[in-house]
């Protein structure tokens, strides 16, 4: 391989190389980035093929309640699942999410409450995505008398600054995470999107109210995911540094969060039919996590 920069001067030696099938090129920058395509090349057909590698298999799994959860939704006439059925699908496939139940007049919030402790209460309805903007959301639900005037004045506020055809399901009631007892918390924005060539593209990277502000996102097949598919994913990001722990900061549960790809990267395959699926935020803690806000989009 030859790279040069002169012209005229060296064109009879250009086009010997040439008659021997000798690449050249104007400039050094492309000579080097040629050879590092050959490299990676090199690389990539040194791996073993697909079928040599093992695909993590979760037998965990309720795919017959996921299915009847979809089919229900079709027949409501929605593409987008509400909060408390990606809830009980995240449930059916063992990715750890805060228990939401569904009320749908005070009485039932009152009672619920009670069942779950400390609470967050949620306005229910596949027109509203931003909940906060229209008074959707109450925080730190002790009591069930506070979980009966929090109905109300959710429902109030959301009829005053939410969309007029709005189609309120009701309020959902979700246990609240202590955040008190973790010794450090990150924010993390997991899903997957569909691409018409390649199909179901898994997304990892920065989460939270600045996801779109930092612009740490990364990509992968979800088709035969792998244990190490799953750790490069993670490690390609901004982030990955934050997780492993900075000046004297503990690390954060990696395991668990590669886990929690693989087990979406079977979800999606199984399910097709979902086109969109995301998770802002999944909080991370030194050991375990959750997913607090989740939305699926089906075809």
């Amino acid at each position: 391989m030859c790279s040069f920069i002169g012209d005229k001067t060296i064109s009879e030696g250009r086009e010997y190389l040439k008659r021997n099938r000798i690449p050249c090129y104007h400039f050094p920058d492309r000579a080097s980035h040629s050879l590092k395509t050959l490299i990676k090349r090199g690389e990539f057909l040194k791996r073993k093929p697909l079928d040599d590698i093992e695909i993590p298999t979760f037998d965990d799994v309720n795919k017959e309640r996921v299915k009847e959860i979809i089919d229900n939704t079709r027949k409501d006439g929605r593409s987008v699942l509400l909060s408390y059925e990606t809830s009980e699908i995240f449930d059916c496939y063992g990715i750890i999410a805060p228990k939401t139940r569904l009320a749908r007049t005070p009485r039932q919030a009152e009672a619920l409450q009670g069942v779950t402790g400390k609470a967050v209460m949620k306005i229910v309805s596949p027109q509203i995505i931003h909940k906060t903007d229209v008074g959707g959301i109450a925080l730190n639900i002790e009591t069930p008398q506070q979980a009966y005037e929090a109905f109300i004045q959710i429902i109030d506020s959301v009829k005053k600054f939410g969309p007029i055809n709005a189609k309120i399901y009701g309020i959902e009631v979700q246990e609240m995470i202590d955040f008190k007892k973790e010794k450090k918390i990150n924010e993390i924005i997991v899903g997957m999107t569909k691409d018409p060539g390649f199909g179901p593209l898994l997304m990892f990277g920065s989460g939270g109210i600045y996801v779109d502000v930092f612009a740490d996102i990364r990509f992968a097949l979800a088709y035969k995911f792998t244990k190490n598919d799953a750790k490069k994913l993670i490690e390609n990001t901004k982030i990955f540094s934050l997780l492993q722990g900075v000046r004297g900061e503990p690390s954060s549960d990696i395991a668990a969060i590669i886990e929690v790809l693989l087990r979406l990267s079977q979800l999606v395959n199984e399910f097709p039919e979902i086109v969109e699926l995301d998770i802002n935020p999944l909080l991370s803690f030194v050991k375990g996590y959750s997913a607090v806000d989740i939305k699926i989009t089906i075809q």
